[in-house]
């Protein structure tokens, strides 16, 4: 079996148009998908792309396969600015929980923050150094 790529992280969202506008304004997202309710009277959720084949799916805290909710509660961010993208997200209404600090990913330095987004989310940002 070969693993091509990480298709999307889901985010749990207490209201998916605050979490859609906050992921916008921090991170230059783009909606590529409306997720629409079965019977198509509403949206329920948004796919929303960070970055090139990095998209991150915002729906109610419930995951509409199983009707359950999941731990995942952490979205990490690849930047080239570390405090650039830290103040563009506190700027959108992020919090900034930690950093910047330097530690290691592997054998690679970097540098990493987290804030906290509009559901108490933890989105680490990164910066390769």
């Amino acid at each position: 079996m070969k693993i091509f790529n990480l298709s999307h992280v889901q985010l749990n969202s207490s209201d998916v148009e605050r979490s859609r506008t906050f992921y916008e304004k921090a991170f230059g997202g783009k909606v590529v998908t409306t997720i629409m309710a079965k019977d198509g009277s509403a949206v329920r959720g948004y796919m929303v792309e960070i970055a090139p084949g990095s998209t991150l799916e915002i729906q109610p805290p419930r995951f509409p396969l199983t009707g359950k909710t999941s731990a995942w509660n952490t979205i990490a961010i690849e930047t080239d600015d570390l405090e650039a993208a830290c103040a563009k997200a506190e700027a959108a209404g992020g919090r900034r929980e930690v950093g910047p600090m330097k530690s290691m990913m592997g054998d690679t330095p970097i540098l990493n923050a987290v804030i906290i987004g509009p559901d108490n989310e933890h989105i680490e940002l990164l910066q390769m150094i």
